[in-house]
């Protein structure tokens, strides 16, 4: 990911290219035809510092959607990520550390949180998902006093 090369541009950063596109979709839907829009971001936009090499930051997205999707799928995150050897296997956990009371609204603070809407994981892929684990993930999201998911 750190060698994608934007040839429109000679010294914006990745992470100002995605703003100012970000940017554009919101002033060409958004405030002249009042169309709602989102975007689904990487999960790890949540509790990351940086751009992890791909360009997208969680606070360069919220000014100019509606609602901004991270997928937070417990699966993305690699072993030993906050002490779980297989995070895939503790739902609850990772989201709710992922888009937690200390993590995601303090990267909100100019923005609305109803606005985070997360994209929770509902298919096997590192561990077996069913009902339950579908059911920690959406109780983590409301514990942290947001009030919308998607699967």
């Amino acid at each position: 990911m750190k060698d994608i090369y934007f040839p429109w541009t000679k010294t914006d950063t990745k992470p100002l290219v995605l703003k100012d596109f970000f940017e554009y979709l919101h002033n060409t839907f958004t405030t002249p035809r009042k169309i709602p829009i989102s975007a689904d971001l990487f999960g790890m936009v949540t509790t990351a510092y940086d751009d992890m090499g791909i360009g997208q930051v969680l606070e360069n997205a919220l000014p100019y959607f509606d609602y901004v999707a991270p997928m937070v799928y417990p699966l993305y995150y690699s072993p030993a990520f906050q002490g779980y050897k297989n995070p895939a296997q503790y739902p609850y956990e990772i989201i709710h550390y992922a888009i937690g009371e200390e993590v995601a609204p303090a990267k909100m603070t100019l923005s609305n949180p109803r606005k985070l809407r997360p994209r929770l994981q509902y298919f096997d892929l590192g561990t077996d998902y069913g009902s339950v684990e579908v059911r920690k993930q959406i109780q983590a999201t409301y514990d942290v006093g947001l009030n919308s998911w998607m699967l």
